[in-house]
């Protein structure tokens, strides 16, 4: 018995219709990615829409009614206008805000990573330095600290709500009143 047969001399040609039918499901195909383009573009544009009338046009309208934060319509939509406050800490200003958060006595909320990065091959090394842990001094060690900007928002609302002060010289403090349509 020879190895040297070759098989696909007595493969069945393709036939047209299976051609056609690759064809078709090319253009199907085709089709269907630019519905959902043209789908995702209406999305965008609709929740782009509803953000603007959300956080601006139903606030505003409520504040022309005399600063209301609840309303109901004669359809029986319940309308709530809640204050969001969000909080960032710019960079160059990061030292004063983390001191000031050690300061308050909150500087639990400060995440310190420290990254030290070692090059391909020296899982030993990388090992090695895990279990003597900072006894070498010859790596790249970046230190970075940060505070989550859920965790910052949280703070901020917490001490503003209670009537304290968060220095707005040092963070960036945003109130936000926003829509809640409910039935």
């Amino acid at each position: 018995m020879s190895d040297d047969f070759d098989y696909t001399d007595h493969r069945e040609k393709p036939s047209n219709e299976a051609f056609a039918e690759l064809n078709a499901l090319v253009e199907e195909h085709t089709a269907a990615a630019a519905k959902v383009i043209r789908l995702e573009e209406e999305l965008a544009a609709a929740t782009k829409s509803l953000r603007i009338i959300d956080e601006l046009k139903i606030p505003q309208a409520m504040e022309r009614l005399g600063d209301i934060n609840t309303f109901t319509t004669g359809t029986g939509f319940t309308v709530t206008v809640e204050e969001h406050i969000r909080a960032s800490i710019p960079e160059e200003k990061q030292p004063r805000a983390y001191r000031w958060l050690e300061e308050q006595g909150e500087s639990g909320i400060i995440k310190n990573t420290v990254k030290i990065e070692f090059t391909r091959n020296e899982d030993d090394r990388a090992n090695e330095f895990v279990r003597e842990l900072l006894k070498r001094g010859n790596f790249d060690v970046q230190n970075k600290k940060s505070v989550n900007f859920q965790t910052l928002g949280k703070f901020v609302r917490d001490r503003l709500t209670a009537g304290e002060d968060v220095p707005e010289d040092i963070f960036n403090v945003f109130r936000q009143r926003v829509a809640k349509v409910t039935t």
